[in-house]
């Protein structure tokens, strides 16, 4: 079942193009002409189908698939479990999806992932993010996103993360994630550098290997920033 796909949109361009994709991962993806026995759905907004009563059928099952919702153009969610492609769909960003719903799903219950109240080691060293997470995942949250963005190219504390206007529950979110998936490397403060600042107190280094600071987005740039990252990632 786990490689199981329905669609009320076979025939459309946009969802035998996702079909493709899946099977480059594996030829095992097939359809299924009953959507209770798919672990999977790919929708074609653009498609003459009525998108509400899939919805409410969704609302109706015990287990909910997961749910690829393709349009043209950005708009909102029928439901926000589902996830946004915007048409033509990168395969990078389908790889993407598959991979971490799977992750997802071996990592419950058996390896759940850390509570914020019983496991927080991100909370304690120097962050840095190896690759991009999936912004979808969190909203496309603007203030996330530029953090994400600042954390690719520098180290920081978790206390400087929220300076740049994150909100605590969102970022440890984030963070959470990217620390199961691996995303996220942590550096202890008692094996970094430190210097004097002005005051003759002592900080951490902030450096990273292979680092150039002329490379990090500063504030004075912020909305040039953001307007290439939205362009980037908004549909994800």
């Amino acid at each position: 079942m786990d490689d199981k796909v329905w669609t009320p949109t076979r025939q459309s361009n946009a969802t035998r193009a996702f079909m493709s994709v899946l099977r480059l991962r594996s030829l095992a993806w097939g359809w299924v002409d009953a959507p209770a026995l798919a672990r999977w759905w790919v929708i074609d907004s653009t498609c003459d189908i009525d998108v509400q009563m899939l919805a409410l059928h969704y609302d109706q099952m015990l287990n909910k698939p997961e749910v690829a919702f393709l349009v043209a153009q950005p708009g909102l969610l029928p439901r926000p479990a589902w996830t946004l492609f915007k048409i033509p769909v990168k395969s990078s960003l389908i790889f993407d999806w598959i991979g971490r719903r799977q992750f997802d799903k071996r990592s419950s219950p058996d390896y759940p992932a850390a509570s914020v109240t019983s496991g927080t080691p991100w909370r304690q060293g120097l962050l840095r993010l190896k690759r991009w997470p999936n912004p979808a995942r969190y909203g496309n949250t603007l203030d996330l996103i530029v953090a994400c963005s600042r954390l690719l190219g520098a180290p920081a504390t978790y206390a400087q993360v929220l300076t740049w206007g994150v909100a605590a529950p969102l970022l440890d979110r984030m963070l959470q994630d990217a620390f199961r998936e691996g995303l996220l490397d942590i550096s202890n403060l008692s094996r970094m550098p430190f210097s004097r600042n002005q005051s003759g107190a002592s900080a951490p280094v902030t450096t990273w290997p292979g680092f150039n600071p002329a490379q990090t987005p500063a504030d004075t740039s912020r909305w040039n920033l953001i307007k290439q990252l939205l362009g980037k990632f908004s549909f994800k």
